[in-house]
């Protein structure tokens, strides 16, 4: 890389002017003091010169030392505060109202489907079924008349209490109860419901408002979420006439702050991946012998995409346990949840067999996937099959095992491509590695397992956190751009974070009629909001509940503080159409987990690189930028936006918008800046030696000349300047950077799992 040519502007030198004078009998004695004083005079002006430019030069560039002066927290060392980044995230909340039957009905479609046309006007009954990557649910609404049903109720109470007794009684609630939610009182029924002589239940919640009565039929799995987004959903219920809530004004509010939120994102995102994980597990059935349709063993593959960040130089990737573990367990449960063709030859021999066991009587493969759609669409009948399933493993009968994982981690912009088309084993070959997408191994993980017999049958769910750590396989001489773990001591509610992932809401597709571009979604999405609340989970681990948007596909990536500290890892989200309410895993369980297994953590060199690189450009030091990422680039060529901000450089070099300066060489390398010294040495001792010759020709005292004679004097002459010839060109162009001085270092899954 070629410099502009460097020309140190000379000092004063001296000149004596000369005088008649009259050679002497022999050679004069020249006095000693006045040599050293003329050139102590010659150095002092020298050094004046030189202390004055520089002193203009660190005026004109103290933003730069500023920054090394406080290289103790990242926030102090990232450059002024920029702009909000202002990325909202798009509604996905329904609304419906009926003002003549008094309710409103919210809803988030990213979760539920309704299976009611709401174009329609004041509707009597409405009914939505939860997507099943949620969980398995079905809710019905109902309205109807409450001075009818009374005229028929019998008992003493107030209207809910007789409506609940008349209700129960006609429809064969096998319980009910008085329950309190959202600040209404409801009527909770049970009922049951029969399949393959299994038992199950499903709920009705009765309530009262004016002249009207609501049934909410609550159907769901305890498999998956079901459950929580079925009483979430009850919660949004509400009513109407309602008194409006009026919000006083206020006249002396808060202005929100002013983060240097777009500055941590440039520097943190090239950290953050895109993870998949694709799995395969068996059921084996130990002994076949009495069953005439189940197999000897079925093998079933799926696979998932979540989020990650570098922890260190080597490759070792931090991300959610949910992401880089599948127990087989949790897998199963997952296929018949997202009715994954690989489960169904397991799940349609099973039901096969089931019936002939139950009911004496053989059923064909076609009544077997009938019976299959309605466990996938109605949550009571998959709850009878699970159970069903569970007790098998429990006796033995079924045995599942984990047959084969594959990881693979995306580092660069550009999408991450699958191939839809493979199934069964060879799903594990969907996803091919290159230079930008590398194949990781699993290392650890703190990820309890939620799914096995005594979870599920005897209510035991175990404790643990959340989170695992993937390593490169083949990193080669890359050094990854690991981020600094910070710590969630001391983090209190109200302070603000960004959260860095891969959300799957806004993955985009390759289809023509979708709204979102595939390549230009393949970069990671960064959402803000502020702390909430901290709080415990039953194990006692420490729980970080935000306002940011986080989705299917954040799991695991990172969460920052306005330092670029990573301090909680995306974890959970709860659906919610009032706001969001979601969970970062607490980073201490990461660093945890690295120190148990061996793992070194902190940022590394490419990292620190890069960030210097940034605290240059922010400052318009772009010739002093242009070294750091050099190296960045030689560090870890696949650096997603190292490139651009280099060409952004040369360009504005080019337009002459550079205010590096005299300082720019002070980012060089060792080489340079002994050449640059040796050029200002080489200034001054030239200067010297002339100086010295100058007083070898002259001869001061009588000033007497062979022709004339004049008056001796000792009056003081002043010099006039004579500037000397330029200095020698510099060009740095053949030098290699080494690490320049550090501008600043950095000290720096959903409630359903994402």
């Amino acid at each position: 890389m070629k410099y502009p040519v460097m020309q140190e502007q000379n000092p004063y030198l001296i000149k004596i002017p000369e005088v008649p004078y009259q050679p002497p009998s022999k050679s004069p004695s020249f006095p000693k003091n006045n040599i050293s004083k003329t050139i102590f005079g010659f150095l002092g002006i020298m050094m004046l010169t030189i202390g004055a430019g520089l002193g203009v030069l660190l005026v004109q560039n103290q933003q730069i030392f500023r920054g090394k002066a406080a290289e103790n927290t990242t926030a102090q060392k990232i450059a002024e505060i920029a702009e909000n980044l202002g990325q909202n995230q798009p509604s996905n909340t329904s609304v419906y109202t009926s003002s003549d039957l008094g309710y409103q009905i919210t809803f988030d479609k990213n979760y539920w489907t309704p299976t009611t046309d709401l174009n329609q006007s004041n509707l009597q009954t409405i009914s939505l079924s939860l997507n099943n990557q949620a969980g398995n649910a079905q809710i019905t609404f109902a309205s109807f008349d409450l001075t009818k049903k009374l005229k028929s109720a019998k008992g003493v109470g107030n209207s809910l209490d007789l409506l609940a007794q008349t209700y129960a009684t006609d429809t064969n609630s096998t319980s009910k109860e008085k329950v309190r939610m959202n600040g209404r009182d409801y009527y909770k029924l049970s009922y049951d419901l029969n399949f393959l002589n299994q038992r199950s239940q499903y709920f009705k919640y009765l309530t009262i408002n004016g002249n009207n009565y609501y049934v909410i039929t609550a159907k769901y799995s305890t498999f998956g979420n079901g459950q929580a987004f079925a009483n979430q959903f009850i919660d949004s219920l509400s009513f109407l006439p309602q008194n409006p809530s009026v919000k006083a004004a206020t006249t002396n509010s808060i202005p929100a702050t002013v983060l240097d939120e777009s500055k941590i994102v440039e520097l943190t995102k090239p950290s953050v991946f895109e993870i998949a994980h694709i799995y395969c597990n068996n059921i084996d059935i130990p002994n076949l012998s009495g069953t005439k349709y189940l197999k000897a063993s079925y093998t079933f593959c799926n696979g998932a995409l979540g989020s990650g960040f570098a922890i260190n130089k080597d490759g070792f990737i931090a991300t959610n346990g949910h992401v880089a573990k599948s127990y087989p367990e949790e897998a199963m449960v997952q296929a018949f949840l997202y009715k994954s063709t690989s489960i169904k030859p397991f799940a349609i021999d099973l039901i096969q067999e089931i019936a002939l066991i139950q009911t004496g009587q053989e059923i064909s493969t076609d009544q077997a996937t009938i019976f299959l759609a309605q466990a996938e669409n109605d949550p009571n009948v998959f709850q009878i099959l699970m159970n069903l399933i569970y007790k098998m493993m429990q006796q033995n009968l079924l045995v599942l095992k984990e047959n084969q994982n594959r990881y693979f981690v995306k580092l660069s912009n550009d999408p991450l491509v699958i191939d839809t088309k493979k199934s069964g084993l060879d799903i594990l070959n969907s996803i091919t590695s290159s230079d930008t997408v590398k194949e990781a191994t699993y290392v650890a993980s703190n990820y309890p397992n939620a799914y096995t017999t005594d979870a599920i049958l005897n209510n035991k769910p175990p404790t643990g956190s959340d989170v695992a750590i993937l390593k490169i396989i083949n990193p080669g001489k890359l050094v990854f751009p690991s981020v600094n773990l910070g710590t969630s001591d001391g983090l209190k509610e109200g302070s603000d974070v960004i959260v860095i992932g891969y959300p799957g809401l806004v993955s985009g597709s390759a289809s023509a009629d979708s709204l979102i571009n595939q390549k230009s979604s393949a970069t990671a999405t960064v959402t803000r909001g502020i702390i909430s609340a901290i709080k415990n989970d039953q194990g006692g681990l420490k729980l970080i509940q935000v306002d940011a948007s986080i989705d299917h596909g954040n799991s695991g990536g990172p969460a920052f503080d306005t330092n670029g500290n990573v301090i909680g890892i995306a974890t959970y989200g709860m659906g919610s159409t009032s706001g969001n309410y979601n969970f970062l895993r607490d980073i201490n369980d990461l660093k945890k987990l690295a120190s148990d297994n061996s793992v070194s953590i902190g940022t590394s060199a490419t990292y620190d690189q890069w960030a210097q690189g940034l605290s240059y450009f922010w400052i318009e030091h772009y010739r002093q930028a242009e070294i750091p990422f050099a190296q960045v680039q030689k560090d870890y060529p696949i650096h997603p936006t190292v490139i651009g901000y280099v060409s952004d450089s040369n360009t504005a070099i080019q337009k002459g918008q550079d205010k590096s300066g005299l300082l720019f060489l002070l980012t060089h390398d060792l080489k340079t800046q002994l050449i640059f010294a040796g050029i200002i040495f080489a200034v001054i001792g030239g200067g010297v030696g002339i100086i010295i010759f100058i007083h070898r020709k002259k001869t001061p005292g009588t000033g007497i000349t062979p022709t004339q004679q004049t008056v001796q004097t000792t009056q003081s002459i002043q010099p006039t300047p004579l500037p000397l010839p330029q200095q020698p060109t510099f060009v740095g162009q053949n030098t290699t950077p080494v690490s320049p001085p550090r501008v600043f270092s950095t000290n720096g899954p959903l409630a359903n799992n994402i």
